[in-house]
């Protein structure tokens, strides 16, 4: 007397096709609560199967959509960098203190493009981070340092407000210079010509609230003391005064790259 449900069978008819079939069944009964029949439901699966498939290959191609934008995004900002260093190589090849600049920023940039195939290579694979400690002012002054000739060459000028004495962040370096570089970079196409881009970066206090027993009696529920204690955060503002971004991109802001 127990309902049967196959929720997935394949039947095969004399012409040799295979059609997908569920198989439900229910008992019925009579006022006296007595089995006086059964009903069966078979549903074909064909057009869900054939509507699964569809969802699945939409989705895989809206993926690999996002994924090309995003590669595309990545690869082609630290080529912006590269092109306006090599656009000025031959003017100022005799300057020595450009060709430092030149050398050190296109190395760089060329290593972040390798960064990111690297990356690409290996999406298989878990995605290992290296928190470490460091100054977000020495941080943000090395960054930015990379667009000094693309800024200079649109005029836009650079305003950086990060007090020295900030506490440490922790966070992973290579991963927060790319998703910064990427802000700085959208920043500076959003003013083709000229403005100020302002970094201003402050100190947070957090307070942090957490429940613990007393240290006199730990097993008695009543000894509940609420505690607080506090931290501090950086917060760190990208601001331009540039056209801004499109209505229609808003959407795609936090997509990963």
């Amino acid at each position: 007397k127990t309902p049967l449900t196959v929720p997935h069978i394949e039947v095969e008819f004399a012409v040799g096709q295979r059609i997908p079939i569920s198989v439900q069944t229910s008992m019925l009964c009579d006022q006296d609560g007595e089995m006086n029949g059964i009903l069966v439901i078979f549903e074909t699966l064909s057009s869900r199967q054939e509507f699964e498939t569809i969802v699945k290959r939409d989705s895989f191609f809206s993926s690999l959509r996002i994924l090309a934008s995003g590669l595309a995004e990545e690869i082609k900002n630290p080529l912006t960098s590269v092109r306006a260093f090599v656009q000025l190589a031959k003017q100022k090849r005799h300057d020595d203190q450009f060709i430092e600049h030149f050398d050190r920023i296109v190395l760089h940039e060329v290593d972040r493009i390798n960064g990111v195939i690297e990356e690409l290579l290996g999406t298989l694979r878990p995605v290992v981070t290296q928190h470490t400690h460091f100054a977000i002012h020495d941080f943000l002054i090395n960054l930015t340092e990379t667009y000094t000739e693309l800024m200079r060459q649109q005029d836009i000028h650079l305003v950086i407000e990060c007090p020295l004495n900030l506490p440490l962040i922790v966070a992973d370096a290579k991963q927060l210079q790319r998703t910064f570089g990427n802000i700085v970079l959208n920043a500076i196409k959003a003013m083709p010509d000229g403005g100020v881009l302002t970094i201003s970066c402050s100190a947070i206090p957090k307070v942090l609230s957490y429940v613990a027993f007393s240290d006199t009696d730990a097993s008695s529920m009543s000894c509940l003391r609420k505690h607080e204690t506090f931290e501090t955060n950086v917060e760190i503002i990208f601001q331009d005064s540039g056209v801004g971004i499109p209505e229609d991109h808003l959407d795609k802001l936090f997509r990963a790259c």
